[in-house]
């Protein structure tokens, strides 16, 4: 806990959800937030400072608006959240 002042991530592994699959194979699926809520926790729970995560997905629907510094989603996603805050 509390063991890194600073924390990144570059494409973090997803978990898509597949809604279905259509008879010529295509996979219709979203994203779970749920999950990408659990990495975020994760990286809250280790880091001291900043964490820094480049995931298209975590930043078009962040988990955690209050603690976000800065975010891109226009060509380069990413998401900075401040982590000393003990609020979540």
């Amino acid at each position: 806990s509390k063991s890194f002042d600073y924390v990144a991530s570059f494409s973090p592994p997803q978990k898509p959800i597949i809604l279905h699959s259509d008879n010529t194979g295509y996979q219709h699926f979203i994203i779970d937030q749920v999950y990408n809520r659990e990495f975020v926790d994760a990286t809250l729970r280790i880091a001291r400072k900043k964490i820094l995560i480049a995931s298209h997905a975590i930043a078009m629907e962040p988990p955690y608006e209050p603690l976000i510094e800065k975010r891109g989603t226009n060509g380069y996603y990413y998401v900075l959240y401040r982590a000393n805050n003990d609020s979540v």
